[in-house]
């Protein structure tokens, strides 16, 4: 970075601090150029960290098209990275559920997580330095705190960028990119009192725009770069580098890989389905037996695992954002799958394809509509439906032209999803959120693991104990509805874990096990499953590559996670699934359809209509077998204002609180005092405003509000005594 760099991109005068948290920065979108420009150092920076770390790690690039990849420009300069490190970082401008005025920053790392969480606080001590002085001040903290060792030798560190649809993200790309190329320029300049260098050493710094994309799409984009899919994303991008394929086709390409791998897995579980269906009439034909098969955990009847002729609606709400653009990528990926994979039977009844869905909310031009009065935060949070969701819903029931429409929602950065019932459009009960998904997911593994151990051949008794005890868990936050955790560990047997909130918590807890479904009420998740895509190479993706690289390793700072195949769920589905075991096939299959990298409306999407599938819902029940699982408890969050909120302090998983001291037991006194079960309530400090959330759920409505009074009362009573 130069001192004249700094000099050009000024913090706001009324700017104030910009803290780096959950969501990354956000704010309103003029405050982030300065921001962008800052924080470009510390991707660089924590690329190299996690390149010292585990230089194994990174991928070593190699060229077919080109010997070297050379290109200076006033916006990006590439050192030749023929057989260098490659280690891949993010940047993703959004503001997700947002109104447009606003924009942010997410930073993303080479295996397609958020920013470690340790390293926020220099995150936000870089962006708030408003000259050279305090600038350097900053970095060198930074470097203090996390040196590099560089005895390992340097990568060649690729920052891919992406943004959605607001037009703020120009300034704030252009702003990065300058920042990343004065990394580079710094590196000639070492030394010099008006620059902060990079080593000398270091292979090269670049940077890669791919344009308007979702968040999960990028995420994919470096998550795939670092695992062991074959076939990498950024081979595109490499090539426009060369000169080797126009910049615009490497942009688009490496984005639609995501729809293409995701259509690929898809629509092959949906055939696996069809075909596993086939198989169970014939079985039935032959023994004369149509009679339920009854599993462990739930009744499967003969119709599950079978999707019908689909003739119902799919209105999906993509709040006027990203999710619109890429709803109408995956559909056009679809298309050509099914034309290449399927069968004419399995084409017909497939949910997911242009002639079944309606996208509303779909107007990425008209700015000031996005995530105004639509999108999943709204109706997750509002218990309504979107804008022109709710007429098309009523169009379709009102022309009794077919089963009822499912309705889904999409967020404006299209990594949350959720669902409403369109047969009770007047009712809260019609929401079905990330609680719901959660809980959807657990049951259609359930039956298709359970009709995996029912193989008749291939699976020996080690594979049944372990597909019988497989380690399996739900992560959730505090906020997740009881009656849901309830369902989860008494009905399904599933043990289920707490983390605090933010899904950066619960994807780090998932990666702790073989299999684990995580997603916080918002609607915000994905399933994990370790070794899921070992050795693995896509045909439909493969076939696409303008040239053949090396696959890279997982970069994983966490010690305590092991990257060793081992006796795994995805390695036992695989070999069963090559022994001809169709359950396994279609099991394997509905996991990889969920994004490893986080959460993703469109993925999630094509995995609720999986699930359905596999569980038997008919297009006639619209939603109403995924909603009667369970009936949600009657809850509420209330904000109690109050000095300094600061002073309750929580255990990691937020349900209790440790100070003020005395607080948890009159919270606990007041739990029990209701005579009710099924009672409970916590208490949480904002870290944005000057409040104190309380939330509080019980058996009846009545018992509900009592309960969020009487502890938002201890809260002030607590705090004055302070």
């Amino acid at each position: 970075m130069t001192e004249a760099g700094i000099a050009n991109f000024p913090l706001h005068p009324t700017g104030g601090s910009i803290a780096y948290g959950t969501a990354g920065f956000r704010t309103t979108a003029a405050l982030l150029p300065p921001v962008a420009y800052r924080v470009a150092h510390l991707v660089v920076h924590r690329a190299r960290y996690l390149f010292s770390k585990s230089p194994s790690s990174a991928t070593a690039y190699t060229s077919s098209s080109s010997p070297t990849h050379t290109q200076t420009s006033p916006e990006t300069s590439t050192q030749a990275t023929a057989g260098k490190a490659v280690v891949a970082m993010a940047v993703m401008v959004t503001a997700s559920h947002n109104l447009s005025k606003d924009n942010g920053l997410k930073i993303v790392e080479p295996d397609g997580s958020m920013l470690a969480e340790a390293w926020e606080a220099s995150a936000t001590e870089l962006a708030g330095a408003n000259d050279w002085v305090a600038f350097r001040r900053a970095q060198e903290k930074l470097h203090e705190t996390f040196p590099v060792s560089s005895s390992a030798g340097e990568p060649h560190v690729i920052v891919v960028i992406g943004r959605d649809t607001r037009s703020s993200g120009d300034a704030i790309v252009a702003a990065l990119k300058r920042g990343v190329g004065d990394c580079l320029a710094a590196t000639a300049a070492a030394g010099h009192e008006d620059s902060i260098g990079l080593p000398r050493s270091l292979a090269g710094v670049q940077h890669i725009d791919i344009g308007v994309v979702s968040t999960p799409a990028l995420h994919w984009c470096v998550w795939a770069t670092h695992s062991h899919i074959r076939r990498l994303p950024l081979d595109w991008l490499h090539d426009a580098a060369a000169g080797a394929i126009p910049a615009a086709a490497a942009a688009g390409g490496a984005a639609a890989a995501y729809y293409e791998e995701l259509a690929y897995h898809y629509c092959g579980c949906h055939q696996a389905l069809v075909e596993l269906r086939a198989t169970d009439t014939e079985e039935a034909s032959a023994s004369s037996n149509t009679t339920a098969t009854t599993t462990n955990l739930t009744t499967v009847p003969e119709h599950a695992t079978a999707p019908e002729h689909a003739t119902a609606r799919l209105i999906i709400d993509c709040a006027n954002g990203v999710g619109a653009l890429s709803m109408h990528q995956f559909l056009s990926a679809v298309e050509r799958e099914a034309e290449r994979g399927m069968t004419p039977a399995a084409r017909a009844s497939l949910p997911l394809s242009r002639q079944h869905v309606t996208l509303v909310n779909d107007n990425t031009l008209a700015e000031t509509l996005l995530n105004h009065d639509c999108g999943a935060d709204h109706c997750q949070k509002t218990k309504r439906f979107p804008t022109n969701g709710r007429r098309e819903a009523h169009g379709v029931l009102q022309s009794h032209a077919g089963p009822p429409p499912r309705c889904y929602s999409l967020d404006g950065d299209a990594d949350r999803i959720v669902a409403f019932d369109s047969t009770v459009l007047e009712h809260d009960e019609s929401l079905l959120d990330g609680d719901r998904i959660s809980v959807l997911y657990a049951q259609a593994l359930d039956a298709l693991l359970t009709r995996v151990r029912q193989c008749p051949a291939g699976l020996s008794a080690h594979d049944l104990t372990f597909l019988q005890t497989p380690d399996m868990v739900v992560i959730q936050t505090a906020y997740a509805n009881g009656a849901s955790t309830r369902f989860v560990s008494q009905s399904l047997k599933l043990p289920v874990a707490c983390t605090a909130t933010g899904v950066k918590h619960l994807h780090h807890r998932a990666l702790h096990h073989q299999l684990a479904i995580y997603f916080e009420a918002n609607g915000h998740g994905t399933m994990l499953c370790r070794n899921l895509f070992e050795g693995m190479c896509l045909p439909s993706v493969a076939a696409t590559s303008p040239s053949v690289r090396e696959r890279c390793h997982p970069i994983c700072e966490d010690e305590g996670i092991s990257d060793s195949l081992g006796e795994n769920l995805a390695g036992v589905l695989r070999r069963l699934a090559a022994q001809g075991c169709r359950p396994a096939k279609a099991c394997l299959l509905f996991i990889r359809t969920l994004s490893q990298a986080c959460g993703d409306a469109v993925a999630d999407l094509c995995a609720i209509e999986l699930a359905r599938s596999v569980l038997g819902h008919r297009d006639e029940e619209g939603l109403g077998p995924w909603r009667s699982a369970y009936r949600d408890l009657p809850s509420v969050q209330l904000k109690v204002v109050v000095p300094d909120p600061s002073k309750i302090k929580n255990t990691p998983d937020q349900a209790r609180c440790t100070a003020p001291v005395g607080l948890q037991q009159r919270i606990d006194g007041i739990v029990s005092g209701l005579g009710d079960a099924a009672a409970r309530s916590f208490v949480r400090p904002s870290g944005t405003e000057p409040i104190v959330r309380v939330y509080a759920e019980a058996s009846s409505l009545e018992a509900m509000r009592q309960l969020g009074k009487d502890v938002s009362d201890a809260v002030v009573a607590a705090l004055a005594q302070e």
